[in-house]
């Protein structure tokens, strides 16, 4: 299995039972073809960067939900079938994920913890050579 985030823009105008709906069927979904559902993070309603033109409506705020999972690939292509024809659903996007992120960093925090987790090995690399060089004299 691999470990997922599916990010999902809402339509800001629907209400919660819709929302709902949403994250059961695609935890029904994930749980059904022996997938799990790590977590589910809410980062609340943003304005978008440019508007969204579906279901003959213009959108310029959106809520957005990320939902971290391990599934089989067939499985997230179940979902995204689904997602794409729900008129809940403005836009998703799943991301490949090597390790379950931190709780409560909100958004665009997976980006941030990458750059600083790859900055981190990149200094313990260069430590472990400076150690290596320095410690035979």
């Amino acid at each position: 299995m691999v470990l997922y985030e599916l990010v999902l823009t809402l339509d800001s105008g629907a209400d919660g039972t819709k929302v709902l709906d949403v994250l059961k069927r695609t935890a029904r979904t994930v749980v059904s073809r022996s997938g799990v559902i790590r977590r589910i993070d809410n980062w609340g309603e943003r304005p978008l960067a440019h508007r969204i033109r579906k279901n003959e409506r213009d959108h310029h705020a959106a809520r957005y939900v990320a939902v971290w999972l391990d599934a089989h690939p067939a499985a997230l292509g179940e979902v995204d079938r689904f997602l794409k024809h729900d008129r809940t659903v403005l836009r998703r996007t799943a991301f490949r994920r090597k390790v379950l992120a931190p709780e409560g960093n909100g958004f665009l925090s997976t980006e941030i913890r990458n750059a600083l987790q790859a900055a981190e090995e990149g200094a313990g690399a260069e430590g472990a050579a400076a150690g290596a060089q320095g410690g035979g004299g």
